[in-house]
């Protein structure tokens, strides 16, 4: 017989091991569970969640690994290395919606690997802006969060800089940022004069 083992909640159970209230994880002896679906291939010993993206689609999005895998959201985060992957934060220590691991570079918005970036050089700008030794990344073209990661044509990467946060530079702003090429706004290439 398992032992009763009180749940955050402090209700008994004879088998619940955790249940995290912010979000909709769950685990026993015998497995995993996501909003009460056990997760495949996910192993109760060595699970355990890591963080949450700093923009969601729900509120209950939570990153979380075992010994093998990362999940997201209770699905295998494709190629992910559990040992090495960490999320991102920008200069200023704050949340970026980036996470790497030693091989990928991830839109941690999405849960989906970023095509081309190099994990090596990759660093975070902030949450909208990345760059590696060869790309300038942006969140999407016109401010759309569902887009994921794109390559900013001809941006230069060694010299690109942002200027104003996205979010907040409205009509009054014609760019956020540039480089020794373009100025750029959302990720689009702007003309100025």
């Amino acid at each position: 017989m398992l032992p009763i083992i009180p749940d955050q909640s402090g209700i008994a159970t004879s088998t619940l091991v955790f249940q995290r209230a912010e979000t909709l994880y769950s685990k026993n002896t015998i497995g995993v569970y996501y909003n009460n679906v056990l997760v495949q291939k996910a192993d109760p010993k060595t699970f355990r969640i890591i963080g949450r993206p700093r923009v969601t689609l729900i509120p209950n999005d939570y990153y979380a690994k075992d010994a093998n895998y990362v999940f997201y959201n209770g699905a295998v985060v494709k190629y992910a290395d559990p040992d090495s992957f960490v999320f991102l934060l920008d200069k200023d220590r704050n949340p970026t919606d980036y996470a790497k691991d030693k091989d990928r570079v991830y839109d941690t918005y999405l849960g989906t690997v970023i095509k081309k970036a190099n994990a090596e050089s990759f660093v975070a700008i902030n949450y909208w802006y990345g760059k590696d030794k060869n790309y300038v990344f942006s969140m999407g073209q016109s401010g759309s969060y569902d887009s994921g990661r794109f390559i900013i044509k001809g941006a230069d990467p060694t010299t690109f800089e942002v200027l104003k946060d996205p979010a907040y530079c409205r009509v009054e702003c014609t760019f956020d940022s540039q480089d020794k090429n373009h100025r750029y706004l959302r990720g689009s290439t702007v003309q100025t004069e």
